[in-house]
């Protein structure tokens, strides 16, 4: 049967090659056929190109010519000023302005009336150049007031470098002209204008030398569309010079842009009957002229014939070739099909791993519904499918214990190591309080053993809620951040080494003490180091001044959750970046400290000596605290003995034995619970770390002690412990169960 349908299968394929070929045929044909738009489209862009690169060639050097002019004119302002004293050096000053520039037939200063009261109300020494000499003279007078030109009123207002339009000047002949005009000021005042009048004759030369085509032409106009520089008088009269003048002018004309701000008009020469392209740009600096290029299709598209022929004869190469690569793929088929088969196994496992990665993170949820004094979450956008950025929390006895880490690198190797990193923290903080000691733990225990050298930036901390004590060890990590009710800042941090770096590395930690309604801002340096496509980074700055501006939206709308603040830096980040790849994991978590205020309906305090007679009087001291209460027998019991082996502990423990002390007893409750606190200035001990003892062993084999501390655990709902100003500080909660009426 198999071989049969093997026999079936060849002819089909060999048909189905078959028709491959053919269609491959047709489509050749529908190429060249349309080869010859693709041609002219790509002659097209390239005149495009070519016409926006002589345009800013042009652009350029006009824009040199007039800074040339402008650095030969600011050049003799000082000389100027210098000379302000005496009005007849002025003379000399305007001959040798002239002089320094070969392309001005004139220069001369306009000073205010009345500058030089001997000189009359108007002082204008100008000098001119004619038939290659300089003549210098005082023009000013009742029919040339320069106080009412253009020129003068525009230095005069706007106190800076000016270019007047062109205009024709009479004395040479219908000279075209432009004058540079420089304001001339002493301290603060205006004083005068130092002009320059350029010919522009120059420009002609230089717009229509080694033009892109023989028949094409360059124009000079001013902003408001005057001519202002044309071909010679020759190319001119093949021209329709006016028609071009006018298509630029006028704004119902279709145009377009090209990729580089160069403004496109398509036009039909009413003169020489061709079509033809207008290509125009401003001129950067001060004056706004617009230099024009004019081409017609005739030569741009000459060799397009020539280009479709060699064009069709290399498709005709190619279908030959075609025949052979058809052979070819469906030799290598089976082998694609194979590779895709096990990239789409890879991306599976990458998904399920990504699913992984995401449930060993913690949830709100985590945090027991009684503990209300904290508000926590985080959030970790991985850069591939798995990254190596974690975070942790998790309350143990009374105290957040957190972390959040980097791991040097990304993908699968870096998300193992995270995983590592993550089980070392739940495995060393379920049995340490000291976040260094944490962090030593995981170096010891990881150092050296992922095998590619990878390291891990951390910070663990661990927060006592009822006091807001916090403890902390940063292990190369970027510094969390404080933000208080008006104010941000960075918290201080101790340069300790990454973990996996060097064995045995002495890992120092700190604490400090954070007030209510206190938020701590822990984040990756995927956070700061975020880039847009300009490789700009986010940065730590602008990390503070987006916290900043969160926080006074959230004062303004009431907000108080840190799920808000995470949102709104991740918005923050993403409009910055904007469309740019993700380049590393981001992970931020923010924790706000909230301690709940309570009032209870009993409040006690006893104090008692290191006897252990005493505990007579503590016995009598629970009964009489909770008959306030409606406690159940249960609870009271538990409650009792709980209390009783923390006291007893304290006084065989705490004191050495010839030494007298104390044992403060602090209890409160309502309805729901019942708290009270043991505190001593004994030796400092810290309960919650002793180990559980092995209950399977036999009483022989079983070493002393140890049961009391586990029966405290077993009798309370939460226990927590604190050294807090040299004294042990003991706090206990059970849960009370309403007695039936």
């Amino acid at each position: 049967m198999t071989h049969i349908l093997k026999k079936i299968q060849q002819p089909i394929k060999a048909h189905a090659n078959v028709t491959i070929i053919i269609i491959a045929a047709l489509l050749i044909e529908l190429i060249s056929l349309g080869q010859y738009l693709y041609i002219r489209q790509d002659l097209t862009n390239d005149l495009e190109g070519d016409a926006e690169r002589y345009l800013m060639l042009k652009g350029v050097i006009i824009q040199d010519v007039m800074n040339t002019s402008e650095k030969t004119l600011k050049a003799h302002m000082l000389e100027i000023q210098h000379n302000l004293q005496e009005p007849d050096s002025m003379f000399e000053s305007v001959r040798k302005i002239l002089q320094m520039h070969p392309n001005a037939i004139g220069a001369g200063i306009a000073f205010v009336p009345n500058y030089y009261p001997q000189k009359g109300q108007l002082f204008e020494p100008y000098a001119r150049r004619h038939n290659g000499k300089i003549a210098v003279k005082q023009v000013a007078g009742e029919d040339h007031d320069y106080t009412k030109a253009d020129f003068y009123k525009t230095v005069d207002e706007k106190r800076t470098t000016i270019w007047t339009d062109p205009y024709i000047d009479k004395i040479d002949g219908d000279t075209l002209v432009t004058t540079l005009v420089e304001p001339l000021i002493i301290g603060r005042h205006f004083i005068g204008a130092v002009a320059l009048d350029i010919t522009l004759s120059l420009l002609d030369d230089t717009l229509n030398t080694k033009l892109l085509y023989p028949s094409s032409y360059c124009l000079l106009m001013t902003e408001d569309g005057k001519l202002i520089s044309q071909p010679s008088k020759e190319v001119s009269q093949k021209h329709d010079i006016a028609q071009i003048v006018n298509l630029v002018n006028d704004s119902t004309v279709e145009r377009r842009e090209s990729s580089r701000v160069c403004e496109i008009i398509r036009f039909h020469d009413n003169q020489l009957h061709k079509k033809g392209t207008i290509f125009y740009r401003n001129v950067e600096g001060g004056t706004n002229w617009k230099v024009v290029l004019v081409c017609y299709d005739e030569e741009v598209f000459r060799d397009m014939y020539t280009m479709t022929v060699v064009v069709s004869c290399v498709m005709l190469a190619a279908m030959a070739i075609l025949g052979f690569i058809i052979l070819r793929y469906i030799r290598n088929e089976r082998r694609l099909n194979k590779v895709r088969n096990e990239q789409d196994r890879i991306s599976s496992e990458l998904r399920i791993a990504t699913d992984i990665q995401m449930t060993m993170l913690p949830q709100e949820s985590d945090i027991p519904q009684e503990c209300q004094d904290i508000m926590v979450a985080g959030k970790l956008l991985p850069a591939k499918e798995v990254g190596g950025d974690l975070y942790d929390y998790f309350v143990r006895d009374g105290k957040l214990f957190f972390c959040i880490g980097d791991v040097s690198g990304k993908g699968v190797p870096a998300a193992l190591v995270m995983a590592v990193t993550r089980t070392l923290f739940r495995a060393s903080a379920a049995r340490e309080n000291k976040p260094a000691r944490i962090i030593q733990t995981i170096n010891d225990m990881g150092n050296g053993k992922n095998g590619m050298n990878y390291f891990v930036t951390l910070f663990v901390g661990v927060l006592d809620l009822p006091t807001g004590r916090l403890r902390y060890c940063n292990a190369g990590h970027e510094a969390p951040i404080i933000i208080g009710e008006n104010e941000v800042w960075d918290l201080p941090v101790n340069p300790n080494l990454p973990v996996d770096v060097m064995p045995k590395y002495d890992y120092q930690g700190q604490d400090c003490t954070i007030s209510r309604d206190t938020t701590l801002f822990l984040f990756t340096d995927g956070l700061t180091e975020a880039m847009n496509n300009q490789y700009q980074m986010f940065e730590r700055e602008r990390v503070i001044q987006e916290i900043q501006e969160v926080q006074k939206a959230k004062r303004k709308q009431g907000t108080q959750g840190v799920q808000h603040l995470l949102q709104a830096m991740t918005d923050k980040v993403q409009q910055f970046v904007e469309d740019a790849e993700q380049s590393d994991d981001l992970t931020m978590l923010a924790i706000k400290y909230v301690p709940v205020k309570e009032e209870y309906k009993v409040h006690e305090r006893l104090t008692l000596k290191n006897d252990i007679n005493e505990v007579i009087r503590l016995t009598q001291f629970v009964k009489e605290t909770m008959a306030g209460l409606e406690v159940d027998s249960a609870t009271s019991y538990k409650t009792l003995l709980a209390l009783e082996e923390a006291v007893v502990n304290v006084i065989n423990y705490a004191y050495p034995k010839t030494e007298q002390g104390e044992v403060d007893i602090e209890m409160m409750g309502d309805d729901k619970r019942l708290r009270f606190i043991v505190s001593d200035s004994g030796i400092a001990f810290d309960p919650t770390l002793a180990v559980k003892p092995d209950t399977t062993l036999t009483v022989e084999e079983r070493p002393i002690g140890k049961l009391g501390i586990m029966m405290m655990r077993e009798l309370t709902d939460t226990i927590n412990y604190e050294r807090i100003d040299g004294k042990n500080v003991l706090r206990m909660e059970v849960l009370i169960k309403q007695s039936s009426s």
